[in-house]
């Protein structure tokens, strides 16, 4: 009973940030928001160079990083600042939170401009950063995260990169939410 609770705190919060996600603007479309660009087929798939590692024979980029992230492999979009990487990681957040099979499956879309440097990294400060933030009440005393599968997409890391020193490069890496599969734009 305890674990059907938690997953439905899960469900919650991973609809309230699929509603936060497709709610911002975006700037290279004109101030519409992400939700718009995608939903009204504005978004127009980039095309991509793989630099490192392999990917799957078909499919367009957002396709091929849900399908790693998918498989619990990380991935980093790299591109120039007003490329498309925020709405190229949206709509692979969309696409995996919208469309995830498992109730024990969350995706949790980070933006890293909001946390800082300072910013623990933990999933117990992630998540009662979420209960704060979507449900507006602290963390549920018997929320369970034991069978729980993360995926994190990490946006701005560029932004975070440019005041990291090597030892904060080392603690950002070796913290516990870095553990998991995620995907990074930068």
């Amino acid at each position: 009973v305890l674990q059907s609770l938690s997953m439905n705190f899960v469900q919650k919060i991973c609809k309230a940030q699929i509603r936060e996600v497709k709610a911002r603007k975006t700037s290279t479309a004109f101030s519409m928001s992400l939700g718009d660009v995608i939903d009204q087929a504005y978004y127009m798939e980039p095309d991509f160079i793989v630099e490192s590692g392999t990917m799957g024979e078909a499919g367009n980029a957002s396709e091929q990083i849900v399908s790693k992230i998918s498989s619990e492999e990380d991935c980093i979009i790299v591109a120039d600042a007003g490329a498309g990487k925020t709405t190229l990681m949206a709509k692979c957040f969309l696409e995996k939170a919208e469309n995830k099979c498992n109730p024990f499956e969350f995706p949790a879309y980070v933006w890293l401009k909001d946390k800082g440097l300072n910013y623990s990294f933990s999933i117990q400060t992630y998540l009662e950063d979420c209960f704060e933030r979507y449900l507006h009440k602290k963390i549920y005393p018997f929320f369970s995260k034991e069978n729980i599968r993360f995926s994190f997409f990490l946006d701005g890391f560029d932004e975070l990169a440019e005041k990291l020193t090597k030892d904060d490069l080392q603690r950002l890496c070796s913290s516990e939410m870095f553990q998991y599969p995620m995907v990074l734009t930068s």
